[in-house]
């Protein structure tokens, strides 16, 4: 998942501004940052949901996951709209509707 996301960081609008090695690095590190918090998350449900309920710890898991690529989308073309000059991003509105 860490190359997936890099690469769907490092291909961002706002990415196109920032050069060559740092835009790298920058995807990388973001990727990892995001991997990292959601295992985080997921460890913290493993002590609120009892363990003898492997769906609702599942569910859970994977509701958590849903809601935290939805906002970090959101937060992305955020980031792309205020961030891009002399280009115009096509508007979304179920980003727009978020914040």
């Amino acid at each position: 998942m860490i190359y997936g996301f890099a690469v769907h960081l490092h291909s961002r609008p706002h990415m196109q501004l920032v050069g060559g090695f740092h835009r790298l690095i920058f995807s990388v590190l973001g990727s990892c940052m995001f991997n990292y918090s959601s295992m985080m998350v997921y460890e913290w449900l493993m002590t609120k949901v009892p363990n003898d309920r492997p769906f609702l710890l599942t569910f859970a898991g994977f509701f958590t996951g849903r809601l935290l690529i939805v906002h970090l989308l959101a937060y992305l073309y955020h980031v792309d709209t205020r961030s891009v000059i002399g280009r115009s991003l096509r508007r979304d509105l179920n980003y727009e509707t978020m914040y």
